[in-house]
């Protein structure tokens, strides 16, 4: 499951972080395929989907917190790197869901769900990561 020589290889703040991140996330995929189960199955009334819907978002925000405590932890240069990239995500994936909702009303774009703009934004935080990073090499 983990490599121990890796985990030797990690800062204790990165341990902390991968001992409290990855349970946060395995929570939170249970919670969806818990989630999708009880919707399928039971068809919930529609006063119990709000609060059902929103049960995925409690172990996210037990990751945000684990990854607020490891970003509190790092050094100046990783903190700099993570904000960069941060921004880089939060710039491309805005402006792009800005534009592509232009397209969506304005040249009849097939609509997108907006649950993707947050997994998209993770993505290009991570692929921004390692463009920054290699800045500072």
């Amino acid at each position: 499951m983990i490599d121990k020589d890796r985990c030797a290889d990690m800062s204790p703040a990165a341990r902390r972080y991968a001992r409290t991140f990855l349970p946060a996330m395995l929570a939170y995929a249970l919670a969806v395929v818990a989630l999708s189960h009880v919707v399928r199955q039971l068809h919930p009334p529609a006063w119990a989907s709000i609060p059902l819907a929103l049960v995925p978002m409690a172990p996210l925000l037990l990751a945000l917190r684990a990854y607020l405590v490891f970003f509190r932890a790092m050094d100046e240069l990783q903190r700099r790197i993570q904000s960069e990239a941060m921004l880089i995500a939060m710039g491309l994936v805005g402006f792009g869901s800005l534009a592509y909702g232009f397209l969506e009303g304005f040249a009849d774009f097939p609509r997108l769900q907006v649950i993707f703009v947050f997994p998209a934004m993770i993505l290009v935080w991570g692929l921004a990561t390692g463009i920054v990073a290699r800045r500072y090499r």
